[in-house]
């Protein structure tokens, strides 16, 4: 039988920058309750726990954004990709009409 409520485990557990791990809902939410008051009340860990209360009440489909919303959160303010610079010059090409 499936595990239900926030016993709901990730597809892909979720790592942590010190290493710990985090598999269920449960243990998502554990987290956020142990952040910071100022930190806990920022709206992207909001949102995160939001979706995880989405994936515990709700169709298993929600576990994605769930963990989606997670991965934000605990990635705030981060940059999407690291800023490297281009190996090789753009070429510069005409547009002929």
């Amino acid at each position: 039988m499936a595990k239900r409520g926030w016993r709901r485990q990730f597809d892909d557990p979720i790592e942590l920058p010190d290493g710990r791990v985090l598999v269920t809902l449960h243990d998502a939410a554990s987290y956020i309750q142990k952040l910071s008051k100022a930190e806990h009340d920022l709206p992207h860990w909001q949102t995160a726990v939001e979706h995880l209360i989405y994936g515990a009440e709700r169709a298993p489909a929600w576990m994605f954004f769930a963990r989606v919303a997670f991965m934000q959160a605990l990635h705030h303010g981060e940059p999407v990709l690291p800023a490297e610079p281009r190996k090789r010059p753009v070429k510069a090409y005409k547009i002929r009409r």
